[in-house]
């Protein structure tokens, strides 16, 4: 859940910020296959996302870290991980990423 009680999930190669009380929802498009693994910040206010590799092929994938309000990158993690990134985890304190791939 975001702070301000939005619901924040994935569905396909996209992550899904839902207003449950308007219905209203927001897209973050940026993957290029489908989201395996989300976090999202103590704070509320941000979540990074990864992704898997297309099938057999072991080529690396990205993480994105973006502002839930706005879907706006805050940062693009690269080079790190091949075939994909199974789990995130941000720290309680919320200044550093796990991030297993």
């Amino acid at each position: 859940f975001a702070k301000d009680g939005r619901i924040v999930y994935t569905t396909a190669a996209l992550g899904v910020v839902l207003d449950p009380s308007s219905g209203k929802q927001d897209f973050f498009g940026l993957h290029q296959e489908d989201v395996v693994s989300l976090a999202v910040h103590p704070g509320g206010e941000i979540a990074a996302s990864g992704a898997r590799a297309p099938f057999s092929r072991k080529k690396l994938v990205d993480v994105f870290v973006w502002d839930i309000a706005t879907q706006e990158v805050l940062a693009r993690l690269s080079g790190f991980h091949r075939g994909g990134v199974g789990c995130l985890k941000f720290s309680p304190s919320g200044s550093k990423l796990l991030t297993i791939g």
